[in-house]
């Protein structure tokens, strides 16, 4: 049984630089700490391949120190056939011009892999060939040299005449058209149509950020995996950070499995509304449900609620931020100015009573309640 391990978008080196030191280093460390799992795992399985479908780099100007030599070690433990690592749109391809002080990002990664001859990096579009046992395996690599292009990088697989008793796998970055948003036709864009063309078994994808097949486990083969990103970056994406484990006997397609590879969670909640004790018993109940020592939390809450609700409310959230990696937490809520509000707050001789009784009175949800309360505020 062949066994590969698919991944993409690992984005080593990002920077995380609008966040806190102690947040920033916690995301950055995650980054590694995801593929650090896929290795483990890999092991454990022995699978005979590794492969990284483009953007193992955030871009091609990350450190040598603090991110080049770790990632180069850390694909150096694994243990199979051969780590294999397709520059993406991010961390493109390009040769290097012997000037040493400015080598490019694969140059210095190449020097750093130097003493891990399993790694390979796709340089060019040719055929790559190994033989596992008695069972033949072609890779066919579409290598990004650029940051952005109009046309794909995987014309060239469909004139190369394939050994049909080999399992042959293309490995390729950018957008599929009806998969990921490309509307600029910016990314390496392919249709299915273009990868169908290849004549490959299959191709490992990378550059859009979600899974593909939908299924977390896969009994037919289907024309393309896309791993997602092993470890999620940004508020609003969904999910965990995720890879293939894809087995093959020989030619024939055997199952795949999408693992998850780093748990941290970056939850958007925007748009929470709460008008009632009940509202906020409930979302105080859903963030309990969270995972909250692996997730980024963004609240946005509007609403309207008594001084005592809203008091509550603001000090069981605040309480919470220790518990999260992040909480980042704002509201709108505004205060309900029923007559328990009025009689706690106004003489009843005054104006601001007589003018706020009188609005609740003929129209307590009204907006000319809420202007008016806030003007004698003001004033």
């Amino acid at each position: 049984m062949i066994t590969i391990y698919h991944a993409a978008d690992l984005h080593l080196g990002l920077k995380f630089s609008k966040k806190s030191d102690a947040v920033r280093r916690q995301l950055i460390q995650d980054r590694f700490d995801a593929l650090k799992n896929i290795i483990d795992a890999a092991n454990i399985d022995r699978a005979q391949f590794l492969v990284i479908a483009g953007d193992l780099f955030d871009s091609v100007q990350v450190g040598v120190q603090e991110t080049i030599n770790p990632t180069a070690n850390l694909l150096g433990t694994f243990q199979g056939e051969a780590v294999l690592v397709l520059p993406g749109n991010h961390d493109f391809y390009e040769a290097n011009q012997g000037n040493e002080a400015t080598l490019t990002l694969w140059t210095r990664f190449n020097r750093a892999a130097a003493s891990h001859p399993k790694i390979h990096v796709f340089t060019e579009p040719s055929v790559l060939s190994y033989e596992i046992g008695d069972k033949k395996i072609n890779f066919f690599p579409g290598l990004c040299t650029s940051k952005h292009s109009p046309q794909h990088a995987i014309g060239w697989i469909s004139e190369v005449v394939k050994d049909n008793t080999a399992l042959n796998i293309g490995v390729a970055h950018g957008n599929v058209d009806g998969y990921g948003l490309d509307s600029e036709g910016r990314y390496f864009n392919m249709t299915e149509a273009d990868l169908s063309a290849t004549g490959l078994d299959f191709t490992l994808l990378g550059h859009i950020h979600v899974p593909y097949p939908t299924q977390t486990t896969v009994i037919s083969k289907p024309l393309f995996f896309m791993p997602g990103t092993t470890a999620q970056s940004a508020m609003g994406r969904k999910g965990k950070g995720t890879y293939w484990k894809i087995q093959c006997d020989g030619k024939s397609f055997h199952r795949a499995e999408l693992k998850v590879s780093s748990e941290v969670e970056h939850i958007d909640w925007s748009n929470k509304v709460v008008n009632s004790t009940a509202d906020v018993n409930q979302l105080l109940s859903d963030i309990a449900g969270l995972d909250q020592n692996k997730s980024l939390l963004r609240l946005r809450v509007s609403g309207r609620l008594t001084s005592d609700e809203l008091v509550v409310f603001r000090t069981n959230i605040l309480a919470l931020r220790d518990n999260f990696i992040e909480l980042d937490f704002t509201d709108s809520i505004i205060l309900n100015i029923d007559e328990a509000f009025i009689n706690a707050n106004y003489h009843q001789n005054s104006l601001g009573f007589k003018l706020l009784d009188k609005l609740n009175r003929e129209d307590p949800d009204g907006l000319a309640l809420q202007l008016a309360y806030d003007l004698i505020r003001q004033h």
